[in-house]
């Protein structure tokens, strides 16, 4: 099995941002280069714009042939914590 060309974390963090804004892959790839929230939270600089698609999904498939893509999600949202709605009362 060939190795990834990107950070395994940074590949999961995609799959989590994608996953929790609803995304397409291709939105998901032009909002990796044009949000800063994204950047900031992937740890990448302005100056990378690296096209993830290809590679995201290959690690999306590889991690899903081998059972694992539940066990990291399940693992990534029993560490969130609900907070609570904040009202804007100044309208």
């Amino acid at each position: 099995m060939r190795p990834f060309p990107f950070d395994p974390v940074l590949m999961f963090k995609i799959l989590v941002i994608q996953t929790l804004n609803n995304l397409s892959d291709e939105r998901r790839e032009y909002l990796i280069n044009d949000r800063l929230s994204f950047i900031r939270v992937l740890g990448v600089g302005l100056s990378d714009h690296e096209q993830y698609a290809k590679t995201v999904w290959l690690f999306n498939e590889r991690l899903t042939q081998a059972g694992a893509i539940e066990t990291l999600f399940d693992y990534f949202n029993a560490t969130l914590v609900a907070a609570r709605r904040q009202r804007n009362t100044n309208v």
